[in-house]
């Protein structure tokens, strides 16, 4: 399988690149690209050539930025930063990339944050607020896929031991390690039933063909 994982240069992504290569998998994403910054139009059309001469079968959108900080806190090119690279690039990626999915039968997955599912506390605002965003958008792109043969998932993590959750407080058992997470992201690509109580899943999973009778992606 040919996989694209934004921010596979650090953090999560790293750890799910190295997983996937380990499984065999080709693997390509913005360590690829000449600067890695998906604010940077170079390095989305870097990223698209390199979808469409590899014929991508699984995109994860997995790069993000984070902040604990309030409103007024942020100034506006923060601001337009988060919406860039948080809620844009997933978006236009997955846009330009949506022909190929199709052809292919393929997935694409978002990685979330239950920031996402909860977003009523003033601290981390705009990462709140662009993964809030995330998830509207994988709910909308659902629908889509369950019409154009794309599996769509969205996950909603729990704070883990990566760069941007070293400023988060340590309660409830978390940080979990992000090899965890990748365990779960495969569990789910397997068509394993992942447990509601599972440590570092909080909310509920967005599938567009967990529960549609006959429906399937073309993969085993």
């Amino acid at each position: 399988m040919n996989v694209l994982i934004t921010g596979n240069n650090r953090g999560l992504g790293r750890v799910l690149s190295a997983a996937f290569k380990e499984k065999g998998h080709n693997v390509f994403g913005t360590s690829r690209t000449a600067h890695g910054d998906l604010r940077d139009p170079k390095t989305m059309e870097q990223l698209y050539l390199l979808s469409e001469n590899n014929s991508i079968d699984l995109l994860i959108n997995s790069a993000a930025l984070y902040s604990d900080k309030f409103l007024l806190e942020y100034s506006d090119k923060e601001v337009f930063d988060f919406f860039a690279v948080n809620v844009l690039a997933p978006i236009t990626l997955t846009k330009r990339l949506w022909p190929i999915l199709s052809k292919n039968r393929g997935i694409v997955i978002n990685i979330n944050s239950v920031a996402g599912r909860i977003p009523f506390f003033g601290n981390e605002f705009f990462y709140r607020v662009t993964k809030s965003s995330l998830f509207s958008f994988s709910c909308c792109l659902g629908y889509q896929g369950i019409k154009d043969g794309v599996r769509v998932i969205d996950i909603p993590l729990g704070a883990m031991h990566v760069g941007m959750a070293i400023a988060r407080p340590v309660r409830g058992g978390f940080p979990r390690s992000p090899e965890e997470a990748a365990d779960v992201l495969f569990s789910l690509l397997e068509n394993k039933r992942i447990d509601s109580s599972h440590p570092l899943i909080c909310g509920s999973i967005i599938d567009n063909f967990a529960f549609m009778p006959g429906v399937n992606n073309g993969r085993s």
